[in-house]
This record gives structure tokens, sequence and C-alpha cells, in this order.
């Protein structure tokens, strides 16, 4: 009967051990995890991987050529460049929209950068403080939780 009741409560263990761990597993990777059960966005191994990537909080920057110039511009926390086949545009990246507070973005990192923002809707226009260097960011949401970012000349 000792056995009985001894493995029974093994088992309740291990049970709960699991439930706690999907639920934290859950609970830190939920924004990856909801749009892949719903399948509202066509997501794949790539589309994971970088989701994945975009969750890491390290500060980043992208430089380009623009003519003569070499211009280096700050990106949002965790910005990942997203582009393969199916999103074949060049200057593109992921941001987790847990991971980055878009207005701290636009309001404090670039000012203190030189980098002057106006923003009207999705469009945020960016310019140098010498107004030499002029482009757009458009943003446009991907999943819930994530948004594509895409600098334009």
């Amino acid at each position: 009967m000792r056995k009985g009741i001894r493995l029974k409560k093994i088992i309740l263990i291990v049970i709960l051990v699991l439930i706690i761990i999907l639920g934290v597993v859950f609970y830190k990777y939920n924004d990856v995890i909801i749009p892949i059960i719903y399948s509202s966005e066509d997501i794949g191994s790539y589309e994971i991987k970088t989701m994945l990537e975009a969750k890491k909080l390290n500060p980043k920057t992208y430089t380009f050529n623009l003519g003569n110039e070499t211009v280096t511009i700050p990106l949002p926390d965790g910005a990942v460049e997203f582009k393969n086949n199916a999103y074949p545009n060049d200057m593109q990246f992921l941001i987790s929209l847990k991971n980055d507070n878009l207005e701290k973005y636009l309001n404090v990192t670039l000012p203190n950068n030189g980098y002057k923002v106006d923003q009207e809707g999705s469009g945020i226009f960016i310019e140098s403080q010498d107004g030499t260097i002029k482009f757009v960011e458009s943003v446009a949401m991907f999943t819930a939780n994530f948004m594509k970012m895409r600098l334009s000349i």
C-alpha cells in the first residue's frame, strides 16, 4: 500500500515540476510562442530565430554608405537585420516591443547621437543635426509583440 502512495507522490511532483517549467518557458517566450500557435502570420524557422535574437538586449548600430560618407545610426535595443528571400528589402530590422521602448529610442537615443526626429504616423523622419544626412524610418507591426523597422534614404 505504501509503494502505491509513494508512486502517486512522485508522479504528482513530476507533473508539478513539468507545469512549473512549462509556465516559466511560456512566460519568457510567450511573444514568440503565441504567434506560432495562432499562425496569423507566416512564421517559419527564420522568423522564429530572428524573433528570439531580437529579444536580447544589446545596443546595436547600423553603418551604411551615403555617397562618399559612411553613416552610423543607432538602432533600438535588440534590433536584428531582417532579410532573406521572403523579406528582400535592405536596411530592414525586427524589433521586440517587450525589450525596447520606441518612444525612448526616438526621443532619447537618436537625439543623444546627433539626430533630429520628426514623426508623422508610422513615418519617422530623421535628420542629422547639421542637416546633411536625411532618411526615413518606417515601422509596421509584424506580430503583436514584434515590429519591422525599415530605413530609407
